[in-house]
């Protein structure tokens, strides 16, 4: 679909309502591809890191 409006675009000229098609278009193309990777990802093999609470850090310093 977007090398059709972007051949059209070349061949007509580049007319402006074409550009912002074509724009709107990429950028659908961007979101869904960033959706199709979020929805694919596993975190579970990610370790954790517990706090570690320091003793010397706990008083407040006057």
């Amino acid at each position: 679909c977007q090398a059709a409006i972007g051949f059209t675009q070349y061949f007509t000229g580049v007319p402006s309502v074409l550009v912002v098609v074509h724009v709107f278009g990429a950028m659908l193309v961007v979101v869904a591809t960033a959706g199709l990777w979020v929805s694919t990802r596993s975190r579970g093999d990610v370790p954790t890191v517990e706090p570690v609470h320091h003793a010397q850090f706990a008083t407040a310093s006057p």
